[in-house]
């Protein structure tokens, strides 16, 4: 159609109007579906179209090549070797694909479901069938139906392509188990730890004394290098430092970690039932799985830095040389990992390094489903890990880390990145999870899969990816028109004024940008076609392409005012006062220049305070203090003065007032909204009383702990005056008060911090040296002589008057409500805004000549 209106044009301009108008919802087989011309954010709908049948054709080929076949024979006996494998790889292929659609759809589902008890809630939640959303939440509820639906035939069909795979691979039975549950005792291809005379470290038990022995001498486990390197945070890479390298006790951990960690511990049997029984027929069927204990690994300093426990590994026979993969189960307590964490790659790799394999197999468990994977060597990120790792905790004098290293950083990017990537970890599908039972019995796979079986399987495929794509296909609701409309005044009923040149079908929503490019799109055409449009007509649909350019900037006053507004409505109050109170900070010097009597010139320096005006209290501020003034009078008759009183002091409900010990940060220091300086050093002695009916007594294990402490911390052993220190020469400083009193405040930090981790009490370390001292000396029972704590307490300091700054700052704070300082600040940045706007306008060009630029006001 732009063609023939290209064609019959003579020199007329046209306006290109577009509106939408509502349609039936409804979805065909061929039609009914968004399509927004290739400017989707996605996938387009024809690149989904395309993609479908991008996998339905491998499919029908492989049906096509058994047409002539007698479907009753066995599939091992109508194709040789080299077919079978390359069978074997298609299906894999297929597999993997159906497995990601399962993870893609249950994500979907999870959303739906959310969107379906949100709605409930807005609709008189038991009461949701008489509400507004009656007809949405049916909707959420039937499209959920139809993904359960879809689960079900895709893990059954997961299934059948893991029997053929199997029946493939090998001829005769397989070891596949059929059922839910198996006896992992019984299985021929799983060899658990036994007791022998003279076991080597991988045939040491899991959890049994000598494996927690060989765990505490390490520095660095698999499981804790990723904390150990600071790549979890800085404070749990102290806390990892403080229990391997200074002796203290870890912290008691949450009931829900421990939860979650005794979740996994039970679960690990069946994880590895679901190895045996569902994963290692297909993947390996002729090898076996095998029980692990502990690998260790020395440094050039130090004996076993690091220790590693796979959770398994598949061997060819019994013989620890010949390990082909690593082994890891994980046990989630809420929902199954639908993408390998980055977080145990270095676990991974470790195990892959010590077990001298190439690869390692990630099985995530959970009782409805299991997701695999396969996670791949790479010698260089775990070599600069490790070598991170020995530069931390291996040297002469390891000091407690303040902060992260830089190559942490560097080292978690890469860790991310390398963790999404397919040459490091590879997805191998989802797997039905078993569970072990000891009064199972293991119900394997007959092993034969003839070809009628075969060709049920491949038409499955088709109907299986075709249900996927209904359930990505999004009905439309709307078709947008565009009309190609003449400009004359004279109008006639038989006369043709307007032609459709374009229309798609959208859904209940469009974005401004995708909007904006459909339009240029159909203008673009429209112009090579040699048609003129002037002029661009549409209603409030697409206002926004009208106040908006390109960049989502504002093109009009009105627009950028809303913009202004709605930035300084969206800040938090605390960050207004301390934008206007980080003004006039620096001071300016100017030269000033000015003639004498004489005639003479004359030049001066000028300092001021940066020479910013700051906002004032606007005229609109005080016309609502009016309105507020009016509406108090028309509820209360109270005289005038309480209500300037009321006035002030008035709060809006969704405002709550500021904390008395509210504190905010400038750049220049802390801001108090009130005094705290209220007896610090009282209320410092009724903490400690709370400690004086405890008493604990210092051991030689603690004290040689609290001594490496010091050596290790970079503050108490800075200068090395703890580096020739002894135990004995410790133990002196215990004796009594005086000698207590030796340590210095970062000293007594450890001391605190130390007994606070190993004899679970709560002293604060940020507590005056003479409270902490206080404290100690009732809990070691050692007296304290409070006089001499009067004699030798510092002179209290005089309580100074505060700059005019914090009572100015302290006043607005309280006086002023957010929705004052939104008009006030609005109006002060305003100016700026709006000549930063204009400058922009000004210096654009749009390809004319410079007489004909203009400026859009």
């Amino acid at each position: 159609m732009i063609a023939t209106v290209g064609q019959s044009t003579s020199n007329k301009s046209y306006c290109l109007t577009f509106d939408g108008k509502k349609m039936k919802r409804g979805l065909t087989s061929i039609s009914g579906d968004v399509n927004l011309l290739g400017f989707e954010h996605g996938h387009s709908l024809t690149e989904r179209q395309k993609q479908l049948e991008d996998l339905k054709k491998p499919i029908q080929e492989m049906m096509n090549v058994f047409l002539e076949v007698d479907e009753s024979q066995n599939m091992n006996t109508i194709i040789n070797d080299v077919e079978r494998k390359e069978q074997v790889d298609k299906l894999f292929f297929q597999r993997k694909t159906i497995s990601l659609n399962i993870l893609n759809a249950r994500e979907l589902r999870k959303k739906k479901e959310y969107a379906r008890q949100k709605l409930i809630e807005r609709g008189g939640g038991s009461d949701w069938k008489n509400g507004k959303y009656v007809f949405a939440i049916s909707s959420m509820i039937a499209f959920v139906h139809d993904i359960d639906e879809y689960l079900q035939q895709s893990m059954a069909l997961v299934d059948e392509i893991t029997t053929c795979i199997c029946c493939l691979k090998l001829s005769g039975t397989s070891t596949l188990i059929t059922q839910d549950v198996m006896d992992l005792d019984k299985s021929p291809n799983y060899r658990k730890i036994e007791h022998s005379g003279n076991p080597t470290s991988r045939q040491v038990k899991q959890r049994s004394l000598e494996w927690f022995e060989q765990r505490s001498k390490a520095r660095i486990a698999g499981s804790t290098m990723y904390v150990a390197l600071g790549l979890d945070g800085l404070a749990k890479q102290k806390d990892h430092f403080v229990v391997t390298v200074g002796g203290l006790h870890e912290r008691t951990k949450p009931e829900t970690v421990k939860a979650v960690m005794e979740h996994g511990t039970l679960n690990e049997i069946h994880a590895a039932a679901t190895m045996v029984g569902k994963v290692l027929p297909m993947i390996c069927p002729e090898q076996k799985v095998f029980e692990e204990g502990y690998i260790s690994m020395d440094s050039t300093k130090s004996k076993s830095f690091m220790v590693v426990s796979p959770d398994g590994s598949v061997r060819i026979d019994d013989n620890e040389e010949t390990t082909i993969f690593a082994i890891e189960y994980k046990c989630p307590i809420y929902d199954v990992q639908h993408h390998f964490p980055a977080r145990y790659l270095l676990q991974c790799l470790s195990e892959i390094k010590f077990l001298n394999v190439e690869s390692l197999i990630y099985l995530c468990w959970r009782p409805d489903l299991s997701t695999v994977f396969k996670v791949n060597r790479n010698s260089m990120l775990f070599k600069k890990a490790f070598d991170l790792a020995v530069n931390m905790y291996d040297v002469e004098k390891p000091k407690r880390p303040t902060k992260l290293a830089d190559e942490t950083n560097v080292l978690k990017t890469e860790i991310n990145e390398l963790s999404r990537t397919n040459s490091t970890v590879e997805f191998i599908g989802v797997f039905r999870s078993l569970t072990h039972n000891y009064s199972a019995n293991n119900i394997h796979d007959a092993g034969k899969f003839i070809l009628r079986r075969f060709d049920l399987m491949l038409t499955e495929m088709l109907s299986n990816y075709e249900k996927y794509y209904g359930l990505q296909r999004i009905p439309a609701t709307e078709a947008v028109v565009f009309l190609c409309c003449d400009l004359d005044r004279i109008w006639g009923k038989e006369t043709v004024h307007s032609v459709p040149v374009c229309w798609f079908p959208k859904g209940s929503s469009l974005d401004t940008c995708t909007m904006r490019n459909i339009s240029e799109s159909v203008l673009n055409t429209c112009a090579e076609a040699g048609i003129h449009i002037p002029a661009v007509s549409f209603d409030g649909q697409g206002h926004n392409i009208a106040v908006r350019d390109v960049n989502e900037k504002p093109l009009t006053l009105l627009q950028l005012q809303k913009d202004v507004w709605k930035t300084v409505e969206r800040m938090p109050k605390n960050d207004v006062l301390k934008s206007i109170a980080s003004k006039n900070k620096v001071v300016k010097r100017l030269v000033h220049t000015w003639f004498d009597d004489e005639g003479s010139v004359k030049h001066a320096i000028i300092c001021t305070n940066g020479g910013i005006v700051l906002p004032k209290v606007s005229e609109s501020v005080s016309l609502q203090r009016v309105k507020a003034r009016k509406q108090i009078a028309y509820t209360s008759n109270m005289p005038d003065e309480q209500l300037q009183i009321a006035e002030n002091n008035f709060v809006e409900p969704d405002e709550q007032p500021f904390e008395n010990n509210k504190r905010i940060e400038l750049d220049d220091g802390t801001v108090n909204s009130d005094s705290v300086d209220t007896e610090a050093m009282g209320k410092l002695i009724i903490e400690t009383q709370k400690h004086q009916a405890k008493r604990i007594s210092l051991t030689e294990v603690d004290k040689a702990s609290i001594l490496t402490q010091f050596k290790v911390d970079k503050y108490c052993n800075a200068k090395g005056q703890w580096d020739d220190s002894s135990l004995n020469s410790l133990s002196v400083y215990f004796q009594s008060e005086q000698t207590l009193r030796k340590f210095r405040d970062t000293e007594l930090r450890v001391i605190v911090r130390y007994i606070n981790r190993n004899y679970n009490m709560k002293i604060k370390e940020s507590e005056k040296k003479e409270a902490k001292l206080q404290t100690l000396c009732n809990l070691l029972s050692l007296e304290y002589s409070s006089d001499q704590s009067h004699h030798n307490s510092k002179r209290s300091k005089i309580q100074q008057p505060k700059r005019l700054a914090e009572q100015a700052f302290k006043i607005v704070s309280n006086r002023l409500k957010k929705s004052d300082l939104n008009i006030i600040y609005s109006e002060y940045i305003w100016p700026q805004e709006l000549q930063m706007r204009n400058t922009v306008h000004n210096t654009s060009c749009i390809g004319l000549q410079e007489e004909e630029q203009f400026v859009l006001q």
